[in-house]
C-alpha cells in the first residue's frame, strides 16, 4: 500500500525478489486479495487508488507492506499516462495519509512502512529489513528486481520504465519553479497533515 506516486510499483517489484512468492503484478481492490490462487506460501497484492478507505477492513491476519515518500515529490510527480501535470491531488494525499496514521496509531499487527528514500539509496537493506520482518527467503539482490519481475504494460508506464532504484527521483522539486510554485499554492490545503508526516518519517517540509 502506499499513496500514487510513492513508489508502489517499484516495492511491488521488489516483492519479486524473494523466494516462494506469489505476486500479483495488478492493482486492485483490497478484496482481489482472496482470489489469488497461487501455490506458493507466500501472496502478494498490489492496492489500488482507493484501497486506502479500506484499510480498516483488512483482516489483521494480512500484511501489510506500505512506502512512504517525501509529499513535496509526492505531490509534484507526473503520472505519464495522465495529461495533467500533477497526478496527486492534496485531498488524495490527505486520505492515504489518514491511512496511514491508523495503521501508526492503532499499531496494527504485521504491518511495515518503508520510506521511499531509504529503498532508492539502499535497496538491499530495504530488503533484508522485510525479509527480516515478514520471514522471507531472498532470491536475488533487490537491485537486480528487474530479471524477474513482471509486470503489465501500464506499470512499467507509470514507473517511468523497468529500471534501477533511481536516486536522482529524489527531490526534483527543488529545483523546478513550477514545481515550488504549485507546493505553495497548496501548503494551506495540505497542513497540519504534513506536519504530522515531517514528524514521524523526518522529511524536512520547511517553506520560505
Amino acid at each position: 500500500m502506499g499513496c500514487g506516486r510513492s513508489g508502489t510499483w517499484l516495492l511491488t517489484g521488489i516483492m519479486a525478489t524473494f523466494n516462494d512468492v506469489f505476486l500479483l503484478a495488478r492493482e486492485g481492490p483490497v478484496q482481489q486479495f482472496a482470489e489469488i490462487k497461487g501455490e506458493q506460501s507466500v501472496h502478494v497484492a498490489k492496492r489500488h487508488f482507493a484501497a486506502f478507505r479500506q484499510a480498516d477492513v483488512i483482516p489483521p491476519e494480512i500484511g501489510i507492506l506500505a512506502i512512504i515518500r517525501h509529499p513535496f515529490d509526492v505531490l509534484t510527480s507526473h503520472h505519464p499516462a495522465f495529461e495533467t501535470k500533477y497526478h496527486i491531488l492534496p485531498r488524495r494525499w490527505l486520505g492515504e495519509m489518514e491511512a496511514l496514521r491508523w495503521l501508526m496509531e492503532t499499531r496494527r499487527p504485521k504491518t511495515m512502512i518503508v520510506r521511499y528514500e531509504d529503498l532508492v539509496v539502499d535497496p538491499d537493506r530495504v530488503q533484508k529489513s522485510i525479509a527480516d520482518f515478514f520471514g522471507l527467503g531472498i532470491r536475488i539482490s533487490a537491485r537486480e528486481y528487474q530479471r524477474v519481475f513482471r509486470p503489465p504494460d501500464d506499470a512499467k508506464e507509470a514507473m517511468h520504465g523497468l529500471r534501477q532504484p533511481d536516486v536522482n527521483s529524489v527531490g526534483r522539486w527543488r529545483n523546478d519553479p513550477a514545481d515550488r510554485d504549485h507546493i505553495g499554492a497548496i501548503l494551506p490545503d495540505i497542513q497540519p497533515m504534513l506536519g504530522w508526516v515531517s514528524m514521524q518519517f523526518g522529511y524536512d517540509v520547511a517553506w520560505p
